[in-house]
């Protein structure tokens, strides 16, 4: 079910961390830009008025209630099964790299959440950052954007099965519209997602094998 310390310190060993490191320069600089221009206030009003409360909720929930135990769920099943037993310390690591990244980023920034009643204007709440005030739960960047994609992705890169490919993109794709237009808008900035998606986009590609 978990890979042995020598696997994972394999995994480890092949580690390439530039892409990490590209991503982490490009986070706030995507995150100011989207935040400076409008983007992220104009993709919020959107969300808030694309469709019925309920309907928001339908469709993003699951996504969102699934997005809390998928990233840790995929690597068990990996290996539990003995044609994936051998992606599934990457899989791991995946989690655990994004899952570390964000708690990080997390802790050093705060950010105001859309649903905040404070400032009332949207664009001001969008700009709304401060440093060493955030939380490990909420704020910049999205952790189901992280690691949910982190998974996802390392999983298609590693499955011979067209169809698993597909479902993982579907999966990451579904995961990240949740985050930004689910719930009516409520749970994360745009920005937000795509700081989370460059970290899995770099976690993944970090963890691929030289082959690929």
């Amino acid at each position: 079910m978990f890979p042995s310390v020598a696997t994972i310190r394999t995994a480890i060993a092949e580690l390439r961390f530039r892409p990490i490191l590209v991503a982490l320069a490009l986070m706030p600089c995507v995150t100011a830009l989207l935040a400076a221009s409008g983007i992220d206030a104009a993709a919020n009003r959107f969300a808030q008025g694309a469709m019925p409360f309920w309907l928001s909720v339908v469709w993003s929930a699951p996504a969102l209630i699934l997005g809390l135990v998928a990233p840790v769920l995929i690597p068990l099943q990996a290996g539990l099964l003995p044609q994936t037993r051998a992606h599934a310390p990457r899989l791991w690591l995946a989690l655990g790299l994004s899952l570390a990244l964000v708690s990080v980023l997390k802790a050093l920034t705060g950010r105001i959440h859309p649903e905040a009643l404070v400032p009332a204007d949207l664009y001001a709440r969008s700009l709304g950052f401060t440093l060493l005030g955030g939380e490990l739960v909420e704020g910049w960047p999205s952790g189901h954007a992280a690691t949910n994609g982190a998974v996802a992705l390392v999983l298609a890169q590693a499955s011979p099965s067209p169809t698993i490919r597909r479902l993982s993109i579907a999966w990451l794709v579904w995961v990240w519209a949740a985050v930004v237009l689910g719930i009516n808008g409520q749970v994360h900035w745009l920005s937000d997602m795509v700081a989370g998606a460059l970290l899995a986009a770099a976690t993944a590609r970090s963890l691929s094998t030289p082959e690929r």
